[in-house]
């Protein structure tokens, strides 16, 4: 009975196995690779983070599809950064223009006398200007968003269907151009009949 009291009391003294929610996981170990970005750097390399996927039980394809949504995100990230910091510079050009411009036409209509038409140019060309403000400033993101999408899709197709094509060797005038898998098979062919003359002679 004794046994039994004291084996009962080592199972309750056993520590129960713990559980991590998902955002519990990631904040866990995002919080242990910065500690390691502290102590050995900031870049894990790709085959590093395969490593790590092992460890954890994440397959690789996982790992790599993974890699290459986020990949993806931040390129869309920085072109859409990128775009809208080509339409603020766009603006300032255009507000320079703006006032040399309308500069221009103020001495040229104070000079040549008769009625002042050079606010018309400015209200014309101003409008114009606010809807270039408004679009550097405010931007819609999703449409900017959608179409840096739409581009690195474009991009990924293209690359895909060039890994389809088979390569072509550039010849010279009259030689006949092969893809590479025709010209490896051809020279395994020679090495087998390369081979197979050697056996003979021997």
């Amino acid at each position: 009975m004794a046994g039994l009291a004291s084996s009962s009391a080592l199972a309750y003294d056993l520590p129960m196995p713990r559980s991590y929610s998902r955002e519990e996981v990631q904040a866990i170990l995002g919080r242990a690779l910065e500690q390691q970005s502290l102590q050995h750097g900031d870049a894990l390399s790709h085959a590093e983070l395969l490593a790590i996927g092992r460890d954890l039980g994440v397959p690789e394809g996982a790992i790599e599809s993974a890699a290459n949504a986020v990949g993806d995100e931040l390129a869309v990230t920085k072109e859409v950064a990128a775009g809208v910091r080509r339409a603020r510079r766009g603006l300032s050009k255009h507000l320079l223009s703006f006032v040399l411009v309308n500069a221009l036409l103020l001495v040229i209509n104070l000079t040549t006398g008769g009625p002042l038409w050079f606010p018309w140019s400015v209200l014309g060309w101003g409008i114009g200007l606010v809807f270039h403000a408004k679009s550097a400033f405010w931007p819609d993101r999703d449409k900017l968003v959608s179409r840096a999408r739409r581009r690195l899709e474009r991009e990924h197709k293209r690359e895909r269907k060039e890994e389809r094509q088979p390569s072509v060797r550039v010849a010279q005038p009259g030689v006949r151009v092969e893809p590479k898998a025709e010209v490896a098979e051809h020279e395994a062919l020679q090495l087998e009949d390369e081979g197979e003359a050697e056996r003979r002679r021997t």
